[in-house]
């Protein structure tokens, strides 16, 4: 029997593992158990780290974002100086323009390693309550 097991445990079903034991356990291979509970093991104990990894990315993007928002209202300011018909408002428009778009992928990188580090937490919890329950 073949097990893709990172595909099979990415739904995070503890009664789906429950099964899959149970099966393992009636088959030729019982000490395939006892390999999907060492990665699981090993799994747990990495998730810690690429989730510090994820938080200070998260950390890092807001702080970006927040910046950029700052750009965009000094710009909007600047840009309120002058008339929509002169060469300064067209200027300030422009740099506003490409700081807007700037914003956009630094929010789209942002909810990309917050959904990351939300993934992280919950792979956490699952391989926590997998170790408890079933593999104590």
């Amino acid at each position: 029997m073949v097990i893709h097991l990172e595909e099979f445990l990415s739904c995070r079903s503890v009664g789906k593992v429950k099964k899959l034991l149970k099966i393992i356990q009636r088959s030729y291979t019982p000490e395939a158990a006892e390999q999907i509970q060492q990665h699981v093991k090993e799994r747990y104990s990495g998730i810690d780290g690429l989730a510090k990894i994820s938080a200070n990315q998260v950390v890092r993007f807001t702080e970006e974002v927040n910046n950029i928002e700052h750009d965009i209202e000094v710009w909007k300011s600047q840009r309120a100086r002058f008339k929509k018909s002169e060469k300064g408002w067209e200027h300030y428009n422009e740099n506003l323009k490409k700081s807007r778009e700037i914003l956009k992928d630094a929010k789209s990188s942002l909810c990309s390693v917050k959904r990351e580090f939300n993934n992280h937490m919950r792979d956490k919890a699952f391989f926590e309550k997998l170790l408890s329950e079933i593999f104590s």
